[in-house]
């Protein structure tokens, strides 16, 4: 938080619209190596990125406003997602991992069509048990707990062939409509 002569770091983006790179010799931290001439290190001014000005805005201004906005987003999201919940943000992660699965599925599809293909043929992807441990790293029995409530409210299905599904009473827009504020909100100037 504070400099050298206890002076308060300033956080925010220089107001030059030049960015400069200078590049890195190795060779100053790995010593030269014997018999191999060191390259000079050029600086180069890289041409600014045209952007909107709400971006711009974003960028320069002071980070702990904006951790402080994005913060109040993020805890106001987490406390209306405990109420859809019952309370358990571990079923809100679980469900997660379904929303994006389903994601990842429609996106293969858009992905092909774009690319031209007649025909798109979307194949539900399950996941195990075993699977969703390793990923949200929430204990076995804890995950087979959650899948059973999040299955009694028809969030999650369980397939013939054992593999959890997103369940019918999904709805993938809603589901990310609920995360927003954490994408626009939280970040606008």
């Amino acid at each position: 938080m504070y400099g050298e002569n206890n002076d308060a770091i300033d956080y925010r983006r220089p107001q030059s619209r030049e960015l400069k790179f200078t590049g890195i010799n190795l060779n100053r931290f790995n010593g030269p190596t014997p018999g191999v001439e060191a390259l000079s290190v050029e600086s180069r001014v890289a041409a600014p990125t045209p952007a909107a000005q709400w971006v711009d805005d974003y960028l320069t201004q002071d980070v702990s406003r904006f951790f402080y906005k994005w913060g109040g987003s993020l805890s106001s999201v987490l406390i209306r997602l405990r109420g859809r919940y019952d309370g358990d943000l571990d079923q809100f992660l679980l469900h997660l991992v379904f929303m994006l699965t389903e994601l990842a599925s429609a996106n293969h599809a858009a992905e092909a069509k774009a690319k031209g293909a007649r025909t798109v043929i979307v194949r539900r992807r399950g996941i195990n048990i075993l699977s969703l441990t390793d990923i949200t790293r929430v204990p076995r029995e804890t995950v087979r707990r959650k899948l059973a409530a999040l299955t009694a409210r028809g969030l999650v299905e369980r397939g013939e062939d054992g593999l959890y599904y997103a369940g019918p009473a999904t709805d993938i827009d809603q589901f990310f409509y609920a995360l927003s504020p954490l994408f626009w909100e939280g970040v606008k100037p």
